[in-house]
């Protein structure tokens, strides 16, 4: 059974009491409930990117958009999750700064033309803090900038 989350955030005899996000998660678990939080977007958008000419300078070239269209968005999503749990998400990555390759795979172009290639330009465009870990809706968001500007690019002629 999956429901939506309330905030975690009431009052009871004038005092107002915060409940964290991981413990209502091991509540839910407890009850056999499948929590799902609100989604509040807050990243920069594709358009918001676009304004720059750095970033709107990237696209996929012939041969990534045929292996993009042929693994499909699913697929690549999946690649995009496996690449930055290890090059993004860690609060300090190895080279970091200098991790993303410009050119050889559809995700490493994605992420320079969303500013998700390094901690700094994180930061900079999506105001995400270096030195520590990505938190979960932050991580949602890269995936939902990967996606929407993956399938921008798979529609294109």
């Amino acid at each position: 059974l999956h429901i939506e989350s309330l905030p975690g955030c009431f009052e009871k005899d004038k005092k107002v009491w915060n409940i964290p996000e991981e413990k209502r998660k091991e509540q839910a678990a407890k009850a056999g409930l499948d929590l799902v939080f609100p989604f509040r977007r807050r990243f920069a958008s594709l358009s918001g990117l676009e304004k720059s000419a750095f970033r709107s300078s990237f696209h996929l070239n012939k041969l990534l958009l045929a292996y993009a269209r042929e693994k499909g968005i699913e697929v690549l999503i999946r690649q995009s999750m496996e690449l930055l749990e290890q090059r993004l998400f860690v609060p300090d990555p190895k080279k970091d700064g200098k991790q993303t390759p410009m050119k050889g795979h559809p995700v490493f172009i994605a992420q320079h033309a969303t500013a998700t290639c390094c901690r700094g330009c994180l930061n900079k465009w999506h105001h995400v803090p270096k030195g520590r870990k990505l938190l979960g809706h932050e991580k949602q968001e890269v995936m939902l900038l990967h996606k929407e500007w993956l399938e921008r690019e798979m529609a294109r002629k």
